[in-house]
């Protein structure tokens, strides 16, 4: 206590009256707030970009994980997820080789799976989303399902039945037709199968060069390039 009061007693007269000036500039501050401001304002942590629980980037987000999923199941990573109201209701990803059925899209699983949460074939009241526009199997599929609208990332110049090959979606003489959105999140999604194929051709070259003394191959997936967005 001392020390703090001979710290005041050796203040001088011009120290006193920057104080003195500080304390007027403080309360002159009080006095202009804005009362209609809640008190709390004061505390609030400055603008931050907000995720959109309810956006297309977000549930696009959902069927990249799928995909990812997928790729570790060393599946042709394409993922879909199915959303009603605002929630997701069926995800899934591609399942051939696991469930050695050649049906077994993410497309056509998500569909069984949302129709079976809906009680009914009719999906009118929702939006797919998937990682690669669709094949025209699951095309198919999502017109005779009535799906409202069908949400794809990466086109497929060499299959796609969303547009690029042919648009099964809004066919002209078909009984329904689906709104569509492509293009999203489209530089994710082709890495994902870009990256995917580079490395199936690695391993098969490894594997042929094992196999063959001159390790000669062609480093190519079954199929061809033509495999990789297939």
């Amino acid at each position: 206590m001392a020390g703090t009061n001979g710290g005041w007693k050796n203040r001088g007269p011009r120290e006193c009256r920057r104080s003195n000036d500080e304390r007027k500039t403080g309360a002159a501050h009080l006095n202009s707030f804005d009362i209609r401001h809640s008190p709390l304002d004061i505390f609030a942590v400055p603008d931050e970009p907000v995720i959109d629980l309810q956006s297309d980037q977000f549930f696009m987000g959902e069927a990249l994980r799928q995909a990812a999923r997928a790729c570790e199941a060393g599946e042709v990573p394409v993922g879909a997820i199915v959303v009603r109201e605002g929630h997701i209701i069926a995800r899934a990803f591609n399942q051939v080789e696991l469930l050695k059925d050649a049906t077994a899209h993410a497309e056509m699983l998500a569909l069984t799976q949302a129709q079976e949460v809906v009680g009914d074939w009719r999906l009118t009241d929702c939006t797919l989303y998937v990682t690669k526009e669709p094949c025209p199997m699951c095309a198919g599929a999502m017109v005779h399902v009535r799906l409202a609208r069908v949400v794809y990332g990466v086109s497929d110049v060499k299959a796609g039945a969303a547009g690029s090959v042919l648009n099964l979606l809004q066919f002209p003489t078909l009984n329904h037709r689906c709104e569509i959105t492509g293009g999203l999140r489209e530089a994710e999604c082709r890495a994902l199968l870009q990256n995917f194929f580079a490395e199936q051709r690695v391993r098969q070259k490894l594997e042929v060069g094992q196999q063959k003394p001159d390790g000669q191959s062609s480093g190519l997936p079954p199929g061809g390039r033509d495999a990789e967005l297939s």
